[in-house]
């Protein structure tokens, strides 16, 4: 992905080269969507390279905080968190936005599946939550997913009490 990025990535942005340039990896193949699980009438045991190595370090570690660092691509910053921790925290990432300038995404994603825990601040979606959500409009939603897990949902099913954060930080802010 990052060699296939390099047509924007190495030089000095510029919207045009993003756009014609920009490759994104199919959910089946991404790190962070190809954990294997199992749920359900829903399987899926062929994790990517990356995935393999983050699962093994996850694995040995055991970490008690996991951060993951995405992106938004274009739009505001908003964060995933595995579960409720204090507002405080909350409200120190809004501090951070405001000082340097950064919008902050304030529509919730994956509302169907996902609880917002504060402006622009929602639960880590989930593959079992997308499932039972899916299966609302499909009698076999595991033929509808065509990806796994995340790194979320399997250090969680290892260590129930993990935080996993992720920030999603746009690449571009358009001024309109």
């Amino acid at each position: 992905g990052a060699i296939l990025n390099e047509g924007w990535s190495l030089k000095p942005f510029r919207f045009e080269d993003y756009i014609r340039n920009f490759y994104l990896q199919s959910t089946k193949d991404m790190v962070d969507t190809s954990f294997p699980v199992k749920y359900k009438d829903l399987e899926w045991t062929t994790p990517s390279h990356e995935a393999s190595i983050l699962k093994a370090l996850i694995d040995r570690e055991r970490p008690d905080f996991y951060y993951g660092l995405h992106n938004a691509w274009i739009g505001g910053t908003f964060w995933f968190i595995s579960r409720r921790i204090d507002a405080k925290y909350f409200e120190q990432l809004h501090q951070l936005t405001t000082k340097y300038g950064l919008p902050v995404q304030k529509r919730g994603l994956w509302r169907e599946t996902s609880e917002q825990f504060y402006e622009g601040i929602f639960e880590m979606p989930d593959v079992t939550r997308f499932y039972d959500h899916a299966a609302l409009t499909s009698s076999k939603p595991g033929d509808v997913i065509r990806y796994g897990a995340s790194s979320r949902y399997y250090l969680t099913s290892l260590e129930p009490s993990a935080v996993t954060f992720v920030t999603e930080m746009g690449y571009v802010r358009q001024p309109d």
